[in-house]
């Protein structure tokens, strides 16, 4: 699911994600900077009730400084709560956003 969250993300197929950008092909990788990085995140909404939501599950992804990203899928999928994650507006209840 990481995989194809990162690749939807950036426009990308999944082959595509998978490749490494020019920058890093020619030896520039410790340059690069990550401008967000989330790692492993779920949130669940309600957790312990019986009105529970789980609105992510394990999601990772990382945008690199300059990159230009969309979040694509329908209504309900976790859009505006991963956007409100990296927004720092509410706590994921595990992994990390940084």
């Amino acid at each position: 699911m990481s995989d194809r969250v990162g690749a939807a993300a950036s426009g990308r197929s999944a082959a595509e994600a998978g490749r490494r950008p020019p920058s890093a092909a020619r030896g520039s990788e410790s340059l690069t900077q990550s401008a967000v990085v989330v790692d492993n995140v779920t949130k669940v909404f309600n957790q312990g009730r019986s009105d529970e939501v789980t609105a992510l599950s394990d999601v990772d992804l990382t945008v690199g400084d300059g990159e230009f990203v969309s979040l694509i899928g329908p209504s309900g999928c976790g859009k505006s709560t991963l956007l409100r994650l990296i927004a720092d507006l509410i706590e994921p209840t595990t992994g990390t956003v940084t």
